[in-house]
């Protein structure tokens, strides 16, 4: 009986051993990892505001407030109220296309901006206009643009009771 033990403990031991188990490799066998970048989502983006840079951001402006937009505008967040034409500076959009409602646009923003004291800018404004002149302007304020890579403008109501 001992000698079936022996027996089958030595033929246990010799197909560890074959197996390898038990044995720490001191070199790792070569793997082969697939690497996954984080892919460019607005490659496939059509409309385009500003101009792609190692300086620049990338933030998408989806229109989800039922109406075509015909003008964007980004500015750093003022707290003087003052909501002039002047204050606004040009049209990101400036007639190179109309975003359709549930379309998508890419701004590409300086990364680095400064305010008129010379302090790094962390929020925006953002005003939008319709392609339907009757329909009001809306405001986005205190956005944290330069941390964010999706925007979506939607309305909380409908009409002259909406709240962007």
């Amino acid at each position: 009986m001992k000698k079936r033990y022996l027996i089958l403990a030595g033929i246990l031991a010799a197909s560890m051993l074959a197996a390898g188990c038990g044995k720490k490799n001191s070199v790792a066998p070569e793997q082969k990892v697939e690497v996954q970048t984080s892919t460019d989502d607005t490659a496939n983006i059509k409309n385009v505001m500003g101009t792609k840079s190692e300086t620049t951001t990338s933030i998408v402006f989806t229109n989800k407030m039922g109406s075509a937009i015909s003008a964007i505008y980004v500015r750093p967040t003022r707290d003087d109220g003052d909501d002039s034409d002047e204050t606004w500076g040009s049209d990101l959009v400036n007639g190179k296309f109309t975003l359709a409602d549930k379309d998508k646009a890419v701004y590409y923003m300086e990364k680095s901006q400064k305010d008129d004291d010379g302090n790094a800018v962390t929020s925006f404004d953002v005003r939008i206009t319709f392609s339907d002149e009757e329909q009001n302007e809306c405001f986005f304020r205190k956005l944290p643009l330069l941390t964010i890579s999706q925007l979506s403008f939607c309305m909380d109501g409908e009409g002259e009771d909406g709240i962007p």
